[in-house]
């Protein structure tokens, strides 16, 4: 899939949006404990104040503002509509930031845009899936840096660095999207966990390694 390089000599904006993510202490847990518990607490596909409250014990992830990170519940509360979460959101968010194999992370991130079962996706899911990734790697992570963070950097800064992610994203999405379906029209759980079981491609179901994908397309440009 094009080289996603470690993290090595680490642009400072980065560096910034590493640390307020590692805050949500996600990391903790395995991805298969936090799909497990989220899906637990969820009824008809939305976790409502008390089920969120016994996610976070059994998480033990923080939700609440820090002095280090001030905008957590700003990060939460912009996931909220009329006061619940959609459980496929914090899935996401939960499955991208904890730990786990590649090909643990890439099946329950399937399954959590497989809504009928059927264990196939089609381009259309493909396409939104990515779009989802996109919305938690790019949009709403990097929103919780702030003066605080240290190393310092600006919030003009890590716009900048968002808006140069999104206008290349339309791209990355492409590519990953013919690269995954190569030329068929729908792909299954299997051969999906299949593509992301190695060092390599598995980095792209981190947000970190997300952003260095989309980041990577306008490298190679220039």
């Amino acid at each position: 899939m094009g080289c996603v390089s470690a993290r090595e000599n680490l642009p400072k904006e980065e560096e910034a949006i590493l640390l307020m993510e590692s805050q949500l202490e996600f990391f903790k847990n395995n991805c298969v404990f936090v799909d497990g518990i989220i899906r637990k607490y969820s009824q008809n596909n939305e976790i409502n104040e008390s089920q969120w409250k016994d996610i976070c014990e059994h998480l033990e992830i923080k939700v609440h503002n820090t002095s280090m990170c001030p905008l957590v519940e700003n990060f939460y509360n912009s996931m909220k509509s009329n006061g619940l979460f959609y459980t496929k959101d914090l899935l996401l968010v939960g499955i991208l930031l904890s730990n786990g194999m590649s090909r643990q992370k890439a099946r329950l991130i399937f399954e959590t845009f497989d809504s009928l079962c059927t264990g196939k996706l089609e381009k259309e899911d493909l396409g939104k899936m990515l779009d989802e990734i996109y919305k938690v790697s790019v949009l709403a992570l990097p929103s919780l840096v702030n003066n605080s963070t240290n190393p310092p950097i600006s919030h003009r800064k890590i716009k900048k660095y968002m808006k140069m992610l999104e206008s290349q994203f339309p791209e990355a999405k492409s590519l990953l999207i013919k690269i995954i379906l190569e030329e068929n029209d729908n792909i299954s759980v299997r051969e999906f966990a299949k593509i992301f079981d190695n060092e390599e491609n598995g980095r792209l179901l981190t947000p970190y390694g997300f952003r260095s994908f989309v980041d990577r397309l306008g490298f190679n440009k220039g």
